[in-house]
């Protein structure tokens, strides 16, 4: 049983029957359905996406055999990320055991590769058929599905010392693209940054909450390779009821390290009362929407 249904407003679930029954129930009254032929063979691929309310609901993905009869793979939950514009470049790579595929994606502001749970897989098959190559630029909604998570208060902050961090991480995002392209230079300044930026932290962690230093973050969590704890702050905030359950799921447009994204949590995960100007702290499971046709 996936482990962030719950996220979705399915915490209920407790056993395979009625897991069985709500994924039943997914296939036969989708809201979407994809084919996608891979062989001329006569193999093809199928997705079913089911909402379950507002932005969320549970992807099922499988086969049509030689009888015709539909034969579930896996299945996941997933929630909507909105239209992106900004584009990333993107390498996608299929998991071993399934026909499902991970994205990874460079992104400066947050200094380390993003490796995501591709949620389209059947579009990138699609593409996959004409283009032929994996590595590709365009637009990239990223999402995440909490298991729990925790409102933190905002960090007090002047207009001025706003204006100075974002020029600051301006700067920084220059010189690590630098130090990509073998500037020694801007390697060397980033070391005495980053050197710099210890110092400063030593000294106040004696006298300071971990989380008034740290404002934003965008850390790899656990032993799954797209699973993160994040800190962001909420920038919009959406009550969402699953349609079935009954229960209550906060849909939070986040800034995290720079990078919007979207976030939910069943409202019973859910430590303190969100906010727009407040923070979101949590684990997130890593997911993107690439946008294909741009």
């Amino acid at each position: 049983m996936h482990g962030l249904m719950r996220a979705v407003g399915l915490k209920y679930i407790s056993t395979k029957r009625a897991l069985e029954e709500v994924l039943e129930e997914a296939i036969e009254t989708a809201t979407e359905q994809k084919l996608v032929s891979v062989s001329s063979e006569g193999e093809n691929i199928v997705e079913f996406r089911k909402y379950l309310g507002e932005n969320i609901g549970i992807t099922v993905h499988g086969y049509y055999n030689e009888d015709n009869e539909f034969v579930r793979e896996y299945y996941f939950p997933f929630i909507d990320g909105g239209n992106s514009k900004e584009k990333f470049e993107i390498t996608l790579n299929r998991h071993i055991g399934k026909t499902s595929f991970a994205g990874i994606c460079e992104d400066a502001r947050v200094g380390v590769s993003l490796i995501f749970y591709l949620q389209n897989g059947v579009d990138f098959i699609n593409y996959l058929l004409d283009e032929k190559h994996s590595v590709i630029r365009a637009p990239l909604s990223l999402v995440g599905l909490a298991g729990s998570g925790t409102i933190l208060l905002p960090v007090n902050k002047s207009a001025k010392q706003i204006h100075k961090s974002k020029i600051a991480s301006k700067n920084r995002m220059n010189l690590i693209s630098a130090a990509k392209q073998g500037d020694e230079s801007a390697i060397e300044n980033l070391t005495i940054e980053d050197l710099d930026l210890y110092s400063q932290i030593s000294k106040r962690i004696r006298k300071e909450d971990v989380f008034t230093i740290v404002d934003n973050t965008f850390m790899p969590y656990g032993v799954e390779c797209d699973h993160y704890m994040i800190i962001g702050d909420i920038l919009d905030i959406k009550e969402i009821r699953n349609e079935f359950s009954g229960e209550k799921i906060y849909y939070l447009s986040l800034d995290c390290n720079d990078i919007e994204m979207k976030v939910a949590i069943n409202d019973e995960d859910l430590m303190g009362e969100p906010m727009v100007g407040r923070r979101f702290k949590g684990s997130v499971w890593l997911q993107g929407i690439v946008n294909f046709g741009q």
